[in-house]
């Protein structure tokens, strides 16, 4: 992690220029500004229709749907995203272990029962995969199976502390073939979240050089066209 962090702080906080500016206070250019979220939401929403500028836009469009009485074709759509599986996940481990992620063998055994990570998971703690993979079997025998399947990542567990790139992928690929082996014949749109990449959030997507979309690229192949795939790459 510190080959990403270190450059990223020579570069940018320590140079002399951003301390004696934005530190300091010494010096008065360059000038660093802090954006503002909502400044940035106002420009982009200040040439778009009135009807879409408030929050209610979504509710008042499912209000008309609901109000048609024409036929429309449904689409099952299912949605997964932040599944967060920990493959270290162990039942009966301490879940109160005073640390950012828990329920696994390095925790210890709970002390009491009520201290203990449950078969199939606790709100303390990441998913197991065992519960996972009964989510594949529900979905599976359902009698009205979703038309295809919508799947925007975030599959790492929360160990931050403890990842490399390969180790990043390990949850991304079990994933990739559960949805293969229990759902063969269903569409799959894909992408990566922020929490595949290593370290966490840190992604140059102009770089050539790209480990994780590369080791991701040879498993999801099936679901991306040739084209798209060198350009994913």
């Amino acid at each position: 992690m510190g080959d990403v962090l270190i450059p990223q702080l020579t570069d940018f906080t320590l140079t002399g220029e951003y301390s004696c500016s934005r530190m300091f206070g010494f010096c008065s250019s360059p000038s660093w500004t802090t954006l503002n979220s909502e400044d940035y939401i106002r420009r982009m929403m200040s040439d778009k229709p009135e009807f879409i500028k408030n929050n209610d836009y979504i509710d008042i469009l499912y209000k008309k749907i609901k109000e048609d009485k024409n036929p429309r074709e449904t689409v099952r759509i299912l949605h997964m995203s932040d599944l967060h599986v920990d493959l270290m996940y162990e039942a009966g481990t301490n879940k109160h272990c005073n640390e950012p992620l828990c329920c696994r063998a390095v925790n210890g055994p709970a002390p009491t029962p009520a201290d203990a990570a449950g078969l199939f998971g606790d709100y303390e703690c990441d998913l197991p995969p065992q519960t996972l993979e009964s989510m594949f079997h529900f979905v599976r025998d359902m009698d009205d199976k979703p038309d295809l399947v919508i799947w925007t990542g975030d599959n790492v567990a929360h160990d931050v502390w403890n990842q490399t790139t390969h180790k990043n992928t390990e949850s991304t690929i079990l994933i990739t073939e559960y949805i293969k082996s229990h759902w063969p014949e269903m569409p799959v749109f894909v992408s990566p979240g922020n929490h595949e990449f290593y370290p966490v959030n840190v992604e140059g997507f102009d770089e050539n050089d790209q480990p994780v979309l590369n080791l991701l690229a040879q498993h999801w192949k099936d679901w991306i066209d040739e084209e798209s795939l060198e350009l994913f790459k």
